[in-house]
């Protein structure tokens, strides 16, 4: 019996969290000139969507870390996670005595999930 609740709780998720994620990057001439991302816990209590996988961080979150603080840590592997979601992109170019200039912004809507932890990875779920 010992065995069958450690082997149940082995398997389980050790916390799960929902969060709200978006982000804004702006290029002039092909150089990144402004980026932000933007992640904040949810403010709804827990959502009963169990939600649609969508990616998985291979990397380990120390004991000490709190889930907020791991997920600002790999905010980059969050955009590449929801870079397929909502995204809207305006661009805009110029063009001034053979001189050209072009200006792109990309925004990914404010997106919502849940993100999972387990020993050795955070599992990313869409919410809807």
């Amino acid at each position: 019996m010992k065995f069958f609740v450690f082997a149940l709780v082995a398997f389980l998720p050790l916390r799960a969290g929902d969060f709200i994620f978006s982000a804004h990057f702006s290029s002039t001439n092909h150089v990144i000139t402004f980026q932000d991302f933007l992640l904040s816990p949810s403010m709804q209590e827990k959502s009963q969507d169990d939600g649609s996988y969508l990616c998985t961080i291979n990397k380990k979150k120390p004991k000490n870390q709190n889930e907020y603080k791991y997920l600002l840590k790999h905010k980059e592997e969050l955009y590449e996670c929801f870079l397929a979601q909502k995204v809207k992109v305006y661009g805009n170019s110029s063009t001034e005595l053979l001189r050209s200039k072009t200006q792109t912004q990309y925004f990914v809507t404010p997106v919502r999930f849940r993100a999972e932890f387990d020993e050795h990875q955070c599992k990313i779920y869409l919410l809807k």
